[in-house]
């Protein structure tokens, strides 16, 4: 891996850092989930989605997770808008779902 593909890598990995922490669960319970998913669909749209392999390996877990968590919920708003997305939640989280598969 080439220092310019690393430090791109580690500019992306930064981005969803400081994403999860912009983003707490909210408390106010009319705080709706798809507003949420809302929020995080503008914020990911500029970010690179590692969604190859030997990227995802690279991902720390608690980042794993959250990038897991914030694509359902992206898939979840999109199907909640009318478009028929649920066969493509599956397909667009294969790969999440089988490096998960190997470190548990």
């Amino acid at each position: 891996m080439s220092s310019w593909e690393r430090d791109k890598e580690i500019k992306m990995l930064n981005e969803i850092h400081e994403f999860s922490k912009r983003h707490k669960p909210a408390i106010n319970k009319t705080y709706n989930i798809y507003e949420r998913a809302y929020e995080m669909m503008n914020e990911l749209v500029g970010l690179p989605l590692p969604l190859e392999p030997e990227q995802l390996a690279n991902l720390s877990d608690r980042e794993l997770e959250h990038l897991k968590g914030c694509l359902e919920l992206m898939a979840d708003y999109i199907d909640s808008l009318g478009f028929d997305f649920r066969h493509r939640k599956e397909e667009v989280l294969v790969p999440i779902y089988e490096e998960m598969n190997k470190r548990y």
